[in-house]
């Protein structure tokens, strides 16, 4: 019984461990968003994924802000 329930919980958290990665590559700042609610989004998801032990690096967390940013 407890692998069993073990086994669904890891199948759970690795799923959220996914959903939370999507989450962070699809954050975009659209025309006339403010830039600061964009970064907030980015800054929580990035604490969301580190709060179930994913580690993002800062570097990464810049290339994924400048590419998020409207094309004009």
């Amino acid at each position: 019984m407890w692998k069993t329930l073990k086994d669904l919980y890891q199948n759970i958290n690795d799923q959220r461990k996914l959903a939370l990665k999507d989450k962070l590559q699809k954050i975009k700042c659209e025309k006339g968003d403010m830039i600061s609610t964009y970064l907030n989004n980015l800054t929580t998801c990035r604490d969301e994924l580190e709060s179930v032990g994913i580690m993002t690096v800062d570097d990464d967390m810049v290339r994924l802000a400048l590419l998020g940013l409207p094309k004009s």
